[in-house]
């Protein structure tokens, strides 16, 4: 079972519209020896998967209180947590992030890869127009410096999330995280290795030459197998894409055949496509 979360500014059809997952699913479906799988992927607007400041919007209330009942009463996704796994890129990173470390009990796994997780120097200092154009509705408009620093902020930041979780919680969780040198996230993604090193978690930390972009992913993923497969138990590593950017076909391929011959499940309708299946 995959949740599979988007980027800022993208939707739900990323992608099976960009992506072309449905032509590979379809290449794979009636392979007998394959088992079906089932990936869901929600729209969440801009929201981060978060809840807004005063409640008005709830979307990660939303996520964890109907749409995963929904999936699980739908369609016949397994009872075991331990194949149920959470993942995507940048926006859609941070959720799975901060999804992974406040309800362990539904995953067992996430992929954060280029996670848009802000120290807490960049949350303060960051400039007032950006901060109201994409935190602004989600934390409160109008806030500088320390003011950013609320309840709210405290309650949804991964970074403080893991300083208070126990690392017998955390270790609940397999996590593969990759960000590249020059991506404008990679502070955040530091601190994030930091906190799990010093709480003694461990984890897959991989950091490349690259920046926040496509051809910086395109890459990651074959290098983050190998190590997966020789460190860490089976971790699903799924991204996310900016409607802008065109998927790979070999990539997603490869994808699909790690989370069949590591997780024992397999392909099956994705998107718009999905069908009731045993996963």
């Amino acid at each position: 079972m995959l949740y599979l979360l988007h980027g800022y500014t993208d939707d739900e059809t990323a992608w099976a519209q960009f992506g072309q997952v449905k032509t590979i699913v379809d290449k794979h479906s009636n392979n007998p020896k394959i088992s079906p799988m089932i990936i869901v992927m929600p729209n969440a607007g801009e929201t981060w998967y978060i809840n807004t400041f005063e409640g008005k919007t709830r979307y990660e209330d939303f996520f964890i209180e109907e749409l995963i009942p929904f999936i699980d009463q739908t369609y016949r996704t397994h009872p075991k947590k331990g194949i149920t796994a959470v993942s995507g890129l940048s926006m859609g990173g941070f959720g799975s992030l901060l999804y992974a470390l406040k309800h362990p009990d539904l995953f067992s796994a996430s992929a954060p890869l280029s996670t848009a997780v802000f120290t807490q120097k960049e949350w303060t200092k960051m400039k007032a127009n950006q901060w109201n154009q994409t935190f602004g509705e989600l934390f409160g408009n109008g806030l500088l410096g320390k003011e950013r620093l609320t309840s709210h902020y405290a309650a949804n930041s991964p970074l403080l999330w893991i300083q208070g979780r126990s690392t017998e919680d955390l270790n609940k969780v397999k996590y593969y995280i990759d960000c590249g040198d020059k991506d404008f996230l990679i502070k955040g993604n530091m601190e994030l290795h930091s906190l799990l090193i010093d709480k003694g978690v461990p984890h897959e930390f991989r950091v490349r030459k690259g920046d926040h972009s496509w051809s910086y992913l395109e890459v990651s993923f074959t290098g983050g197998i190998r190590i997966c497969e020789s460190k860490l138990p089976p971790v699903v590593c799924i991204f996310s894409f900016s409607i802008k950017m065109k998927m790979d076909i070999a990539l997603v391929k490869g994808l699909l055949l790690y989370l069949h011959s590591h997780l024992g499940i397999s392909y099956g309708e994705v998107g718009e496509w999905l069908k009731p299946a045993v996963c």
